[in-house]
């Protein structure tokens, strides 16, 4: 019995452990002025400077993975600038005296034929006059481009006073060209009511609801708009546009239409070239608007897209742009360079 009491007294309060060497040194390692001994020898002191070196060369890893992530980040933040675009971007060409000349007479069949009976009559040398640019045109006309508003005159009078040419040719400056717009989204009347009279009731009760100035508007063309609707191309005085050009809508008696100003250069959907268009096109075989080749767009077997004017214009210039767009595309190089050379040659009133 008194051994079993011995033994539970044991396990509740065990003796004191001596304290040995190795404790001792334990215990002085958590005191300031005791440093701790080198149980091991020089071997273990060159694994502890072996383990501080690795830390050392270790730590600023994270730091630089970090800044490089950081800077690619701000790499694809970062808007391109507008001299990272420049090189797309054409200047409008210079603006040249223009002469456009006209047949008046069936002696002349063609425009090459008008071509040749100017070379006949008129030389341009002698007049003191430089011919910059000559292009043929559709309905038997040419049109000039000199040097000066001077050889214009010169050439345009010439031309009309000549004996041999007065009689079946006349030369006249190009019409200016006046602001234009685009209404969208008119419902077509019914068949018993004209074009004609359709316009003119349009433009009337277009003119009364936005108290417009006095001046000319008409009606271009129109566009296909969606279902039975149509948009309207219209010409107007500089006069009226001035009034409502800072305007997105225009009244219409109890309603109103959207619209914005329209300025698309003329192109041919056959060529792709601009001036023209493809009624008035002198080509025999339609040209593809997705790659160079001599086929319509619906035949192409092209898998990436080259636009044949930025490419043709690449292979005459120093000036490079992208191709890798169609030729209807309205991103393309040419047609923005187009449509600001038409804007200068619009008459704002200004």
């Amino acid at each position: 019995m008194e051994d079993r009491l011995s033994r539970l007294e044991g396990k509740m309060y065990p003796p004191e452990q001596e304290k040995t060497y190795a404790k001792a040194v334990m215990a002085s390692a958590t005191s300031d002025s005791h440093p701790v001994p080198n149980l091991k020898g020089k071997k273990q002191d060159n694994k502890i400077k072996e383990n501080k070196n690795k830390h050392q060369t270790a730590a600023p890893v994270p730091e630089i993975e970090k800044s490089s992530t950081q800077v690619r980040k701000n790499a694809t933040a970062i808007r391109p600038s507008a001299k990272a675009n420049r090189k797309n971007q054409l200047k409008p060409k210079q603006q040249l005296p223009t002469v456009v000349v006209k047949s008046v007479s069936q002696e002349i069949g063609t425009s090459m034929q008008l071509k040749e009976r100017l070379e006949t009559a008129i030389h341009p040398n002698t007049l003191g006059i430089k011919i910059i640019t000559s292009r043929l045109t559709f309905n038997k006309g040419m049109v000039l481009q000199v040097q000066t508003n001077e050889m214009a005159q010169k050439l345009q009078e010439a031309i009309n006073g000549h004996d041999n040419l007065k009689n079946i040719c006349g030369a006249h400056k190009p019409k200016e060209r006046i602001p234009h717009i685009m209404v969208y989204d008119i419902e077509k009347c019914g068949e018993e009511t004209t074009r004609e009279i359709e316009e003119q009731s349009f433009l009337k009760k277009v003119k009364e609801s936005n108290s417009l100035p006095d001046g000319e508007m008409k009606v271009l063309f129109r566009k296909k708009g969606s279902g039975s609707r149509e948009h309207w191309i219209i010409s107007m005085d500089p006069a009226i546009f001035k009034q409502i050009k800072g305007e997105k809508r225009i009244q219409f008696g109890f309603g109103s239409f959207r619209f914005k100003e329209f300025i698309e250069p003329m192109r041919c959907f056959r060529c792709h070239k601009y001036g023209h268009g493809k009624k008035t096109c002198m080509v025999d075989t339609e040209h593809c608007s997705k790659c160079p080749g001599m086929h319509s767009f619906k035949e192409c077997k092209a898998t990436e897209a080259v636009c044949r004017n930025c490419r043709d214009f690449n292979r005459k210039s120093t000036n490079k742009v992208r191709v890798n767009h169609t030729a209807t595309s309205d991103k393309c190089p040419i047609f923005l360079r187009e449509r600001e050379q038409l804007k200068l040659k619009t008459n704002y009133g200004d």
